[in-house]
């Protein structure tokens, strides 16, 4: 017996219901601006957007979690103005955001992680034992940079692509394309950001990661490994760099 069930609700709106539908139609990627803070993406994977067949893939925050769902356009019926979408693939995709404050500069902190991976290591050496650039150049865009490191009682091994510097925002993200954690999502990204608005300065970890499957835990006992050299790299900068 197939669990076969049926879920419909209908809200009132005071906007024009063809435009409504439209945007859900033809424009979804600009929903984005209408919902920024729960809808966050919508590109077109396959087809002309609109068209029958056509496939969209939408990032989106349920329960707080961020998520990414793709979906084929199964029929349009002009004259009710309905759209048929049906789910064909529900992406395991989950972000992790932590933040700790920190007694010395923030933005020699980042410069670390941007351009002197390989200085890491002798501000927290019982954490890191060492980065090296096996493509490219330090603070390069596209660079390939591997690290060691001592987590979970083990000695790991990683090789991150640096993905993206936004100066403006503050942040360095690397993506990587061999490691650990791959043996458990399919992608991983690490984004290391930091305030320096204020007072003290904050170091903002974030990690955007996809499991491979539901029984997959989320990482964070990674998070506080992480969370946890940051202290040893604020302690050794406090007393180093000041």
């Amino acid at each position: 017996m197939a669990l076969i069930g049926k879920l419909s609700g209908c809200v009132e709106i005071s906007a024009d219901g063809h435009i409504f539908h439209e945007l859900i139609r033809h424009k979804p990627h600009e929903v984005t601006s209408i919902l920024p803070d729960k809808i966050h993406g919508c590109d077109l994977v396959e087809g002309q957007r609109g068209d029958v067949g056509s496939t969209v893939c939408w990032d989106f925050t349920l329960e707080g979690e961020k998520r990414t769902s793709k979906m084929i356009i199964e029929a349009v019926d002009e004259e009710k103005h309905m759209i048929v979408f049906k789910l064909i693939k529900m992406a395991l995709s989950r972000t992790l955001v932590k933040q700790i404050a920190i007694n010395s500069d923030g933005d020699a902190f980042l410069e670390l992680f941007t351009h002197k991976p390989h200085k890491v290591s002798d501000t927290c050496p019982r954490s890191i034992q060492g980065a090296e650039i096996l493509d490219g150049e330090w603070g390069v865009v596209g660079s390939i940079v591997a690290w060691r490191f001592h987590h979970g009682g083990k000695d790991c091994y990683h090789k991150d692509m640096l993905e993206e510097i936004d100066r403006e925002k503050k942040l360095v993200c690397y993506k990587e394309v061999e490691g650990t954690q791959l043996e458990h999502y399919n992608s991983f990204k690490y984004i290391i950001q930091v305030d320096t608005t204020g007072p003290k300065h904050l170091v903002i970890w974030k990690f955007i990661y996809e499991k491979r499957n539901e029984n997959v835990q989320d990482p964070n006992a990674l998070m506080d490994f992480c969370l946890n050299f940051t202290k040893e790299i604020d302690d050794y900068q406090q007393k180093h760099c000041n």
